[in-house]
């Protein structure tokens, strides 16, 4: 015996209306998901992208000091040899170009180190002559034993002292010089 005193009544069309309306705010609830997640993922992308790109310029911003760095220290270098090659060329305008005591022995410059292995096996063009020109045998025996010096310091005062006592002893300025620039490449390791 069933008791329809509370019995609710709903239209079969009333029903299923609800049901479409229901079927339709879940799959427009499962768009929104999908959108969101999508730009979700987009925003982590871009994230990953901007993150990437600042390591990135962060390596080319300390690349870049680097390369002013060394710039700054080949300038400072070049600009050395470029004074003592002025000096070089404005003492030999000065020395006597004639008699025995002008020209002294003569040696070889090359790319490699008195000391290393390979030093005057090869001639590929970097090799050049030069010779010592000093006053006296004297001047041209000190700039010997002062090249030989393993005391930068020692080294450099003594080519001071040579250079005073003979201002055109051209090799002189260049073993400073040379001195200088080891100094200064010595530096930058």
């Amino acid at each position: 015996m069933a008791n329809w005193d509370n019995a609710v009544v709903v239209d079969s069309r009333e029903l299923q209306r609800l049901r479409d309306e229901h079927a339709k705010l879940q799959k427009a609830s499962r768009k929104q998901r999908l959108l969101l997640l999508i730009l979700a993922g987009g925003c982590a992308v871009t994230g990953l992208g901007v993150y990437l790109g600042a390591l990135r310029l962060t390596a080319a911003e300390r690349d870049a000091q680097q390369c002013r760095k060394h710039a700054m220290h080949s300038s400072m270098a070049l600009a050395a040899l470029a004074r003592s090659q002025q000096n070089i060329l404005t003492a030999t305008e000065k020395a006597p170009s004639v008699g025995t005591k002008s020209w002294g022995r003569r040696f070889t410059v090359t790319k490699y180190l008195p000391r290393d292995p390979a030093y005057g096996k090869f001639n590929t063009g970097y090799t050049s002559t030069l010779w010592f020109r000093a006053d006296s045998d004297t001047n041209n025996h000190e700039l010997r034993r002062l090249t030989d010096l393993r005391d930068r310091r020692k080294k450099r005062s003594g080519l001071d002292a040579l250079i005073q006592k003979a201002p055109h002893f051209a090799e002189a300025y260049n073993q400073r010089a040379i001195l200088h620039f080891q100094a200064l490449t010595a530096n930058r390791r």
